[in-house]
This record gives C-alpha cells, sequence and structure tokens, in this order.
C-alpha cells in the first residue's frame, strides 16, 4: 500500500480514514513504548504494540498475535479498538482488530472486501467493504 493511497470504509457514518504511515521520528516512539500485557503459557508478555499483527476476538478474551506466537488477554476488541486507532490499527472484521503497519499488501476481492497479507505470511480477509482512495 503506498503512503498516498487512503482505505475509507464506507458506511452512511462519516468515513473512517485507515492509518497511514506514522511520522518516524515521534509516532514511532511512541508505537514502541506503548505495551499491552498478555498471557502464553501461564507468564505474562509485555508486547510493544508495534510488533502485533492482528488482535481476534476471543469469548470474554482477546487473541494477540505476534508473528507465530499467540497471546490472550482479557479485553474487549472494543475498548482495544479506541484505545489503538491512532496506532495503526483498524477494524476490518467485527471480530478482528488489525494492525496496517504489519499489511504487506491487500487483495480485492470482488464484493469490495480485501484480503491482507501481512508481513508475517498471514493472511486475513475483511468483511468491511473498502475502497481506495488517492
Amino acid at each position: 500500500m503506498h503512503a498516498d493511497e487512503q482505505i475509507l470504509s464506507q458506511s452512511t457514518e462519516e468515513p473512517i480514514a485507515l492509518p497511514q504511515e506514522l511520522d518516524a521520528t515521534q509516532e514511532s516512539c511512541r508505537c514502541r513504548e506503548l505495551r499491552l500485557i498478555a498471557e502464553k503459557s501461564h507468564r505474562l508478555y509485555f508486547i510493544p504494540v508495534c510488533d502485533v499483527d492482528y488482535i481476534e476476538a476471543y469469548g470474554n478474551y482477546v487473541r494477540i498475535h505476534v508473528g507465530e506466537s499467540e497471546y490472550v488477554r482479557r479485553d474487549t476488541l472494543a475498548r482495544l479498538t479506541r484505545e489503538l486507532l491512532a496506532f495503526g490499527f483498524q477494524r476490518v472484521h467485527r471480530s478482528t482488530l488489525l494492525n496496517f503497519r504489519r499489511v504487506a499488501f491487500a487483495e480485492r476481492l470482488g464484493d469490495g472486501a480485501f484480503t491482507f497479507t501481512l508481513t508475517s505470511g498471514a493472511r486475513l480477509a475483511s468483511r468491511t467493504r473498502f475502497h481506495l482512495e488517492g
């Protein structure tokens, strides 16, 4: 995705601009400082937000995906969406919050949705319809 492209959500509400490349100075430092505390194998891990590929709903918890690792945190996807919007995350499905900084490329599906391929190799399909502008 080019820095000058914007993906906008199609809805009756005001369109939401999906995150663009951050300023390499200020925003990336804030991204490194913000960490999510999550559990894996009875241990607590402090995960830098910028390392997260995507987060998915998991009952009363969320699963945090970092590369091939998966962590669990008791939280809601709605609350994390509000907190992480400024760090390049956007909801692409009712149960998936995607870090757009980790997207290698996106492929259009016939119905306006996309399949996102992440730098880790994971592939996620959006259920929300987006369109590119720019």
